[in-house]
């Protein structure tokens, strides 16, 4: 099912239409309350953006918070049970904005899978990311990486915490000459050199990368990732808008929260992310669930605000009626024009500061092509 945005100018279609197609795969939509306890955030801080929240004292003398995360919330209310729970949300969080001390108030829009986590699920939840990048930008890509790899190699090199924390900052950062110093200096050998250099340099479409990682696996835990990476990539393989996948084991989400497959999406005009998720079955294990999960967000202040500045017109048609036209010829020919897939604005004349692609004349019986942009 592909489902296409139409205008990048309102929150509220953006959510119409993700949550259309979420539900189109089963996905319930969830409700919360704005508020949350503050120890909820802060004992989890490290898997928020920022750890700055909005804060106050309620009636009963607890300290709660303005929610500036929705998935902590749900795997806090999440029942560990057979089979998945699927959900969606379309929330408001609040937290500071991006380079700037100042709170803001922004929608984000998401979906989560919690239970029996299989390969069908990780699938399932990837090819939706998929779909929800496709309904903002056909020309997205995806980069896919997998915690699990990474950190089987890195963690199994037998070096103390703060050794791994540098070498996890050198693949990160794709820095080789940092990289082969590091390794220079700590005894990492020159087989566990080369695959940490393998996975600064991986690149391409998934399955490229996947044949490019073959060659640094080095213990069990790395050969298990792999696989999950490869019984994902041959399932997508039928699916829309595989060429915009890529592997990149340069990204590696918090590992004392996820475990698994990562992701983060990008369109051509945005210069962050506007998707993020992944396997996080250890933040499950955090609240004592027996549970896995896997999930992820769009951001959609991020996509309304880019896309509506390269909004070049506010509709494709304005149709404007001749004095004394019949309502109905002039609905019936609006409608025929709505049906090629164009918005219309109706009316007796266009605003003089108005946007249109193009302005047709109806006389009643004809329409006649006034301007075309």
């Amino acid at each position: 099912m592909e489902i296409e945005l139409n205008s990048m100018r309102k929150e509220d279609e953006v959510s119409l239409v993700l949550g259309n197609l979420f539900e189109s795969y089963g996905y319930k939509k969830y409700l919360m309350s704005r508020f949350e306890e503050y120890s909820l955030y802060m004992e989890n801080k490290d898997f928020l953006i920022s750890d700055k929240i909005i804060t106050f004292t309620d009636a009963g003398g607890k300290l709660m918070a303005l929610k500036p995360d929705v998935t902590l919330s749900i795997v806090k209310n999440a029942k560990a049970e057979k089979g998945v729970r699927k959900l969606y949300y379309i929330e408001n969080v609040y937290r500071p904005a991006r380079n700037s001390p100042e709170f803001r108030e922004s929608e984000q829009i998401g979906l989560e899978a919690i239970g029996d986590i299989d390969g069908y699920t990780v699938y399932e939840v990837t090819r939706l990311a998929l779909s929800a990048l496709a309904a903002v930008d056909k020309n997205f890509i995806l980069d896919i990486s997998h915690v699990g790899f990474v950190s089987a190699l890195i963690e199994g090199l037998g070096l103390d915490y703060e050794a791994n924390e540098e070498i996890y900052g050198y693949v990160t950062g794709k820095n080789l000459h940092g990289l082969r110093a590091a390794a220079a200096r700590l005894g990492i050998s020159d087989v566990a050199l080369a695959a940490l250099e393998t996975l600064t340099s991986v690149s391409g479409t998934l399955s490229e990368g996947i044949e490019k990682a073959r060659k640094a696996v080095m213990n069990d835990g790395m050969r298990v990732a792999l696989e999950e990476l490869a019984t994902l990539d041959k399932a997508l393989r039928s699916a829309a808008y595989y060429d915009n996948v890529r592997l990149d084991f340069s990204f590696v989400n918090d590992t004392g929260y996820y475990n698994g497959i990562i992701f983060t999406g990008f369109t051509p005009a945005v210069p962050r992310p506007v998707l993020s998720g992944g396997r996080y079955d250890k933040l499950m294990k955090k609240f004592a669930k027996d549970a896995g999960a896997i999930g992820f967000a769009v951001y959609v202040d991020e996509i309304v605000s880019y896309y509506s500045r390269k909004a070049e017109f506010d509709q494709d048609v304005f149709l404007e009626y001749a004095e004394g036209a019949d309502i109905s010829a002039v609905a019936a020919a609006a409608d025929a024009i709505r049906a090629e897939g164009k918005s219309v604005s109706v009316g007796s004349a266009p605003l003089a500061d108005g946007k249109y692609r193009k302005i047709m004349r109806f006389d009643g019986e004809k329409l006649t092509e006034v301007k075309n942009a």
